[in-house]
Parts: C-alpha cells; sequence; structure tokens
C-alpha cells in the first residue's frame, strides 16, 4: 500500500473515531423529542446571523441546563430537544430563545408631558395617569407620572389621540404582575447596555426572593455611579427587550458597580427562581442578531 494511501485512510479512520466521540457526548435524539424551528425577523438575517444566533442560543439553553442540538437548515435555525426532557423545561427553553436579550438601563423622567394630559383625558378612554406612588426619606411624594390602562396598545392609542409626543424620550411598558393591567413610564435614553455588563448570576437565597445580580465591567460601574448620581431622588428602569423588568428609586450614588433585579416574578418561589434564570441567560451571553420566532413546533421520531 502506498505511503499516500495509508495515511488517508489512517485520517479517515480518526476522523470517524472523533465524529464517535463527539455523537456519544452529544445530545442523544435516538428516542425522539421536539423540534422547534425559528427564523430571524427584525434585523441581521443570512449564514453569518444564523451562525451567530446558533451559538446563542446554545448557549443559553446551556445556562438553563436544557440539553439541545442547533441545526442551520436554510433560513431556519432548528432546535432539536431530547423527548426525555420535561415539558415545563422546553416552555422554559422557548421564553429564552424567544427574547432579543438587549439589556438595558435608564432613567425613568417625572413624566410631566403626561401630566399635563392627564385632566383632558375623558374618562371612559381606556388609560388613565396615575403618579407612581414612593416616597422619599423626608415623606415626599417622588413619584413619576405613569399611563394605566388595560393594554399597551390602548394606551399608546389614547395618548397618540391626545397629542403626547415623547421627543426624545420612550414610553415603554413595565412587565405587569396583574394580567388585567399595565403600567407604562416615560424613559430617557439608555445609560448602561450589554455591552457594558461582566457577569449575570442568580444567586440562591433562602430568606430573599429570587433574583438576577448584574456586575458591570470597569466602563459599566463608571456609568452605573454617574447614572445614580444623576437620578438620586428618581427611579432608573431596568430594561430588556423594550419592556421594563423592575424600576428602582435611587436613594444614594452606587459606586460598587452591582445591581438586582427582583420584583417581576410571578408564582411559587422556585417558578419565581426559573424565571429569573431565564433572563439572566438572555442578558449574560448578549443579544442576539435579530428576533428569533416560533415558526413550526413537532415531535420528531428517534433514528
Amino acid at each position: 500500500m502506498k505511503r499516500s494511501t495509508r495515511q488517508t485512510i489512517v485520517a479517515l479512520a480518526a476522523t470517524a473515531l472523533a465524529l464517535c466521540a463527539c455523537k456519544s457526548k452529544g445530545v442523544d435524539m435516538s428516542r425522539g423529542g421536539t423540534e422547534l424551528a425559528y427564523e430571524l425577523k427584525g434585523g441581521k438575517t443570512g449564514e453569518a446571523a444564523l451562525g451567530e444566533a446558533r451559538k446563542l442560543a446554545l448557549a443559553r439553553l446551556q445556562a438553563l441546563k436544557v440539553p439541545a442540538k442547533a441545526i442551520i437548515d436554510g433560513e431556519r435555525l432548528r432546535v432539536q430537544i431530547p423527548k426525555s426532557v420535561e415539558a415545563a423545561s422546553i416552555e422554559r427553553a422557548k421564553t429564552a430563545l424567544g427574547l432579543v436579550g438587549r439589556f438595558e438601563v435608564r432613567e425613568v423622567d417625572d413624566g410631566a408631558s403626561l401630566r399635563v394630559l392627564g385632566p383632558d383625558l375623558p374618562e371612559d378612554c381606556g388609560a388613565r395617569i396615575v403618579q407612581d406612588n414612593w416616597t422619599d426619606h423626608t415623606g415626599a411624594n417622588r413619584g413619576a407620572f405613569t399611563v394605566v390602562s388595560a393594554s399597551a396598545q390602548v394606551a399608546r392609542k389614547v395618548l397618540e389621540t391626545a397629542g403626547f409626543k415623547p421627543g426624545e424620550t420612550d414610553l415603554l411598558v413595565e412587565r405587569p404582575l396583574d394580567p388585567t393591567q399595565v403600567r407604562l413610564y416615560v424613559v430617557r435614553a439608555a445609560a448602561l447596555a450589554n455591552d457594558l455588563v461582566k457577569s449575570v448570576g442568580t444567586p440562591r437565597d433562602a430568606y430573599l426572593p429570587p433574583e438576577v445580580a448584574v456586575a458591570f465591567n470597569e466602563s459599566g460601574t463608571k456609568a452605573y455611579e454617574e447614572l445614580t448620581r444623576k437620578s438620586l431622588g428618581r427611579k432608573i428602569a431596568f430594561v430588556v427587550d423594550d419592556e421594563i423588568l423592575e424600576t428602582a428609586a435611587v436613594l444614594a450614588p452606587v459606586s460598587v458597580g452591582k445591581a438586582s433585579i427582583s420584583q417581576p416574578w410571578t408564582g411559587t418561589k422556585e417558578q419565581q427562581r426559573r424565571q429569573a434564570e431565564v433572563y439572566a441567560a438572555a442578558i449574560r451571553f448578549g443579544p442576539m442578531p435579530a428576533r428569533l420566532e416560533l415558526v413550526e413546533e413537532r415531535e420528531v421520531g428517534g433514528r
């Protein structure tokens, strides 16, 4: 046998062994499972963007301890989850993949532009202007003026009809604890984003509610201290994908470069912890190149 032929056979055998090793260490779909097909919407598309989305999707699912394979199929990303995974974990995976993961910290505006509209809104218009109720250490009400309605769409339509102009601010909805009512805040431009985050975790504490603990890098620590100093006596908002997860009153400048999000979760403590883990995974690895839209969900058989 010629030397080149022998080398080729040896190389092919090594490759086969490597592939077998990878397969044995990989996700076992031999008994079938669930396949989720996604397409990128509202942002970057194409092969490079799908490759980036695949990497982020697998990182998020690994953080959530959900075994999965992700395959690029034309313009779709197919995520396969083994049959052994429970339904609740699959739903968590779908929530995590449905988030772009764009994290921001913003200053809450006092809402003076909303306050002037309040008296002129008809009682039956479907929205009302309400002052966020919190007081500072002197007992003075420092709450911002907000919009409360049955849905964000109704609130925005009412304000548009009333002539509300956001200017250089944005009107963002707070993640509702009560499904029958939403609250919208006027917020200023983002002061911090994903690129200033060093780490994200969900520490366990037997006495405190589950939280997403965010640690900023050196530049983020400086930016966070500057924001909290500027917002003293007001509120800041922690935002993911243009939804406010939580607002926090600033009573003193924060120089330690850490923040926690602990209020927007619902259900039992274990359910709250799992919700916090989903958002922590989305923030930790940075935003998707575009929103992943679930276009197909099906059961696949074993091989």
